[in-house]
């Protein structure tokens, strides 16, 4: 009996999991359908958010952008950086 319920069980998780991702019984053409609307919607929140003088005519060269820019923020393993009032900037311990 316990058997039958704990394969009751995974099915259910199975089942469950596959629902959220979507993709239980879609078709390929559904599949990018869904992700050419969330590119859409994507793009919609980032002219909310940022305005369309920022974000122009090409949306990708903006989310190109966007991302370079957030990489080259990121700090490298043991890096700190600290303000030094002298030079009147930010000053890593890797330089």
């Amino acid at each position: 009996m316990k058997e039958l319920i704990n394969a009751t069980k995974q099915m259910n998780q199975i089942l469950h999991q596959c629902e959220e991702d979507g993709d239980t019984f879609d078709t390929p053409q559904q599949k990018e359908r869904m992700r050419k609307a969330e590119l859409a919607n994507q793009e919609k929140k980032d002219r909310m958010k940022y305005g369309n003088k920022k974000v122009g005519k090409d949306w990708g060269k903006f989310r190109a952008a966007m991302k370079k820019a957030v990489d080259s923020k990121k700090l490298r393993p043991g890096e700190v950086k600290r303000y030094d009032k002298l030079k009147g900037k930010w000053v890593s311990n890797k330089d």
